[in-house]
């Protein structure tokens, strides 16, 4: 695990790479690593998680014409070692995950991706061909930008060293804001400045002679094979077994986060069974609040940690270190981003008792959990009708005739926006308004990117399978793991999503979506699976997620902390909405409204993105 960074062409300098590398220092305090061959820089800075005497980069094959950097962990390297050993390669040093790499490249050439299972961002340098080639993994848990200038490429594993590589200006991308306001987050490939770029998971970048190519290395299976409820629950659980031992292999003691709820309880029981050391846990809480569904959360964490016999810590966190610390949090992005940031707090706690966890994530995403999912399988129902919607969903007549006239589900995301959050652009200003062509085409690029998202997907007329199928491509790269990776790695912490495998994710497409979402029971078939591992009551219970109680702190807490960030002689400055109007949003703001809160939030941090980065990035 580590921050990587580098440079081809004639523009790439010594200086200016190591400058890059030394800006994601949190990323890999251990040890700083560089190399240079004519116009190629590569430099790392590492966080030792395997083989910590001899695994330092870059890594070689044989000539050493082939150079590698790496930013992750390759889970089946064993395997991969031994095969290449057969093959008469040669290794230096004794168990490196990324030593595979090289050698794997010169063996099977552009291929070389597709026999690798981790997470993972790859820069390797073919000095006989003198090609860059660029590689993210399956899922893009691990990130990598790249930016290309004056006949030169720049990449590094966050958009803040690229800000700082290049003498141009950093133009915004307004249609990329645009798709912020409206989904919280950029999307790739894009991000919000106009010259800087983030390639796409599954995808491999090649740069030779000024000329960017760009290929995609895995598309998964969508094929529905898979009809028997508990034989598929059976495959489910030996999958999620492998994974857990997979990640639980390092050099240094691994941790879990343990929420209380289904996918991190699963994930700790397994590995506190086959951890070599008394697995240790960890727990956010808030303090300040009485939240039945976070209280019940302690209460489960507590209470299975106690079962499985494990070292658990709780954190608390209040809305003062959310305030306090929202800049710091922004920076890590360096670009606005209204996802969730609770993982912030807990992995600056964890990061002083472990180098190592491992997180639920993706598990929603893949087995059915959020709004839209619940909506499509009811929608997916042929005697649905009105009360299922107003009773299970809790959203209004008007609301379900809308998503009823709706054709796709690219169109029914299309009117959530508006039915559920408020269109957040009712409150653009006319320039805003102008420089996106919002007159002549409302809401066109956020659409093209949800289009993106929805690419080659094919399951008929399933509205929930299109909507894990969105939110796979979409959510889960551009939201939830950005915020795993930038904030854990901010505190020089390697998170490690346990449900996150090729194999995982193509089981959920190959079962039907009755197994996934079933009348009022989401994640069928991975509470089948852990009923051998986990108290039906902590199964079936309600679980909220790992979200900030927002909607609680703006009615209470940082109402006037928000009134003050969101006041018209502040936000003027920008002119991307109409100042008076926000501000009477926050001011008018006196219920536990979660929408219309999401909405205030991505105002707020929008605003203090603007005035302490991007001003000060300028």
């Amino acid at each position: 695990m580590c921050g990587i960074a580098g440079a081809v062409g004639p523009n790439a300098k010594a200086d200016l790479v190591n400058k890059m590398s030394l800006m994601q220092k949190h990323r890999g305090p251990d040890s700083s690593h560089r190399w240079s061959d004519k116009h190629c820089y590569f430099a790392m800075e590492r966080l030792s998680i395997v083989d910590l005497t001899s695994g330092t980069q870059p890594y070689f094959n044989e000539d050493k014409n082939i150079i590698v950097i790496f930013n992750g962990e390759i889970y089946n390297h064993k395997e991969l070692r031994n095969s290449l050993l057969s093959k008469g390669h040669k290794f230096n040093s004794d168990h490196s995950d990324g030593e595979v790499i090289p050698h794997l490249f010169e063996e099977y050439g552009y291929e070389m991706p597709s026999f690798l299972e981790g997470m993972f961002s790859i820069a390797l340098w073919n000095s006989k061909s003198e090609e860059l080639l660029l590689v993210r993994d399956h899922f893009g848990i691990k990130p990598l930008y790249y930016l290309k200038s004056n006949y030169s490429l720049f990449f590094s594993s966050e958009i803040n060293p690229l800000l700082k590589s290049s003498q141009e200006s950093f133009e915004l991308n307004h249609h990329e804001i645009d798709n912020y306001f409206n989904l919280g987050h950029s999307s790739s490939p894009n991000t919000v400045y106009q010259n800087i770029k983030q390639l796409e998971p599954a995808t491999y970048l090649i740069y030779k002679n000024n000329i960017i190519s760009q290929h995609l290395y895995w598309t998964p299976k969508q094929e529905i094979k898979n009809f028997d409820l508990e034989k598929n629950s059976r495959s489910l659980l030996s999958l999620i077994e492998q994974s857990v031992s997979q990640k639980l292999e390092s050099d240094v003691e691994v941790g879990s986060l343990l929420s209380g709820g289904l996918d991190s309880s699963i994930v700790t029981s397994i590995a506190s069974k086959i951890s070599e050391d008394r697995l240790k846990t960890f727990n956010l809480y808030y303090p300040d609040l009485v939240l039945e569904g976070k209280d019940s959360d302690a209460m489960w964490a507590r209470k299975l940690s106690k079962t499985l016999n494990v070292e658990h810590f709780e954190i608390p966190m209040t809305h003062n270190d959310l305030t306090s610390n929202l800049p710091k949090i922004i920076s890590a992005f360096a670009e606005p981003f209204a996802g969730v940031t609770s993982t912030f707090f807990i992995s600056e706690f964890i990061s002083k008792h472990v180098k190592v966890a491992l997180t639920g994530d993706g598990s929603d995403e893949m087995f059915g959990s959020y709004f839209f999912h619940r909506l499509g399988a009811i929608l997916d129902k042929s005697d649905v009708t009105e009360s299922d919607i107003l009773n299970i969903l809790g959203v209004s007549q008007n609301d379900f005739e809308i998503f009823k006239s709706q054709t796709s589900e690219i169109d029914r995301r299309m009117a959530s926006m508006k039915s559920f959050e408020g269109d957040v652009c009712d409150y653009y200003s006319a320039n805003f308004k102008e420089s996106i062509g919002f007159a002549r085409n409302p809401k066109k690029q956020t659409i093209k990117v949800l289009d993106r998202a929805m690419r080659g997907a094919d399951f008929g007329k399933k509205n929930l399978d299109h909507a894990l199928w969105m939110d796979f491509h979409e959510l889960l790269p551009n939201e939830v793991l950005p915020f795993v990776d930038r904030l854990s790695m901010s505190w020089s912490l390697e998170l490690r999503p346990v449900y996150l495998t090729k194999e995982i994710y193509e089981l959920s497409t190959s079962v039907p979506s009755n197994q996934k979402i079933s009348g009022l029971t989401n994640k069928l078939i991975l509470k089948n699976a852990a009923k051998q591992l986990l108290p039906a009551e902590l199964i079936h219970r309600k679980k909220e997620g790992f979200v900030l109680p927002v909607s609680e702190w703006l009615k209470f807490d940082i109402k006037d902390w928000a009134l003050v960030v969101l006041s018209p002689d502040k936000t003027n400055q920008h002119g991307f909405w109409d100042s008076e109007k926000v501000y009477r949003l926050i001011k008018d703001y006196d219920s536990l409204n979660h929408r219309k809160a999401k909405l205030i939030w991505k105002f707020i941090v929008f605003q203090i993105w603007w005035e302490n980065f991007y001003l000060e990035a300028k």
